[in-house]
């Protein structure tokens, strides 16, 4: 999931900077409102998720990690607990600090090249050139260290948010699809001839990027996708799922064990009830939290920084 996750963000942050011209105040708009769309519905999960530690502390059971302090819950809430050697209070929380990462280096390389709406071939090349190197870079770090997943290295999972962007560029026909392509390749001759090369994860990452390619090439397999509601419901509310299911498996799971053991039977049950609870607990947080941090990202897009006010005060 980590690496279809990485790929599909590549894509998507691509296609939302590539279109409009980059400048310093352009730049600091795309990142104030990737910030509006991110950091108000993680704040609240991981809150209550420190509340639910909190009152599990209270209630006297046993916890396996020390109580969190308020300084880790400021760590966490910035995405910089890991940097500075603090535990996680949020267990997935570690692919947003990587994500907020690879914003910070797309920025950068687009400042490199020089990228503009309208821009020169010479530019053009000069970004699909540094994509394609430091993906390619990327993966020879895996291969040399033989580190193909470790959570305390970004630059490791950059050669998939690369390739996904690649396809992106490919996708705008601002760049062949020899780009994308070349790197892909790179990826499954890495998986051929290195023994060491955790294979089911790199493929996932080929294979997402080849499914974004053929809606690329096919667009009405992508329109009829598209159509389908269970897919429009779980691509609206991906974000809210994807951190509303950490919360309450481990909390279902964590009282599910302290009731019954490590019965099998009750296990399965507490995991069914974990799995209602998640789709419940992200209806909630995305009708009352994600989505109006989504709309204040918008008008912030369209009206710029003043838009905040409103944002502030309809909150």
């Amino acid at each position: 999931g980590v690496q279809v996750f990485f790929v599909i963000s590549g894509f998507v942050i691509v296609l939302s900077l590539g279109t409009r011209p980059l400048t310093r105040a352009s730049a600091l708009l795309f990142a104030v409102r990737r910030q509006i769309r991110l950091d108000p519905v993680y704040w609240v999960a991981l809150l209550a998720t420190f509340c639910g530690v909190l009152i599990e502390k209270l209630a006297g059971f046993p916890l396996a990690n020390p109580l969190p302090s308020m300084w880790d819950l400021v760590l966490n809430a910035f995405y910089v607990r890991r940097h500075s050697g603090h535990e996680a209070i949020m267990e997935v929380s570690w692919t947003l600090s990587v994500e907020i990462q690879f914003y910070l280096v797309t920025l950068l390389l687009l400042g490199v090249a020089g990228f503009r709406a309208r821009h020169s071939d010479h530019v053009r090349r000069v970004m699909l050139g540094l994509l394609t190197a430091s993906g390619l870079m990327s993966l020879a770090a895996s291969v040399a260290s033989g580190n193909f997943d470790d959570r305390s290295s970004a630059s490791i999972y950059w050669v998939y948010f690369a390739l996904g962007a690649l396809v992106a560029f490919a996708h705008m026909k601002r760049a062949q699809w020899r780009y994308p392509m070349a790197l892909g390749l790179a990826m499954l001759v890495a998986c051929a001839f290195d023994g060491a090369a955790d294979r089911p994860r790199v493929l996932t990452g080929v294979a997402t990027a080849s499914v974004l390619s053929l809606g690329s090439l096919r667009p009405m397999v992508a329109a009829s996708l598209g159509r389908l509601r269970v897919l429009r419901y779980l691509g609206c509310r991906s974000y809210s799922l994807y951190l509303a299911h950490d919360l309450v498996v481990s909390i279902v799971m964590r009282a599910g064990f302290k009731l019954t053991g490590t019965n099998a039977g009750w296990a399965l049950g507490w995991m069914m009830l974990a799995a209602a609870l998640s789709f419940a607990a992200t209806e909630v947080l995305y009708r009352y939290v994600e989505k109006p941090s989504v709309a204040c990202s918008n008008r912030v897009k369209r009206d710029g920084l003043r838009a905040l006010s409103l944002c502030w005060r309809r909150a």
